[in-house]
């Protein structure tokens, strides 16, 4: 049951975010209408998750740690001695008690100097 919360949960944010990306397009009325529609979404959903003892770690402009539970898509187009940073989560990190429940995606970038 658990396991089936985060992939619904996922794909709520997942949802979530694509929202946030479409409301940068549309106009400040609309924007101010929506966000707040969404920021109760996101709210709900959190705590839903918190309920279920479950959380969304988010490490987006994060320093990229190898040992980090994401997997990276873009990792094979950077060098190894490369500073990296986390530009974007695909999915996030899904918590419970016991530990890492789901790890996360993410896109990474060069870190700016």
């Amino acid at each position: 049951m658990e396991t089936t919360l985060a992939s619904l949960a996922i794909e709520s944010w997942r949802l979530s975010k694509s929202f946030e990306r479409l409301l940068i397009k549309s106009d400040p009325m609309e924007q101010r209408k929506y966000k707040s529609k969404l920021s109760w979404f996101n709210k709900k959903l959190n705590e839903t998750l918190e309920e279920a003892n479950l959380k969304f770690i988010n490490l987006e402009n994060q320093k990229y740690d190898a040992g980090a539970a994401v997997t990276a898509i873009n990792l094979d187009d950077f060098q190894p001695h490369d500073d990296l940073e986390i530009d974007q989560m695909i999915e996030p990190i899904v918590m419970s008690n016991e530990g890492v429940l789901r790890a996360g995606t993410v896109v990474l970038r060069k870190r700016s100097v």
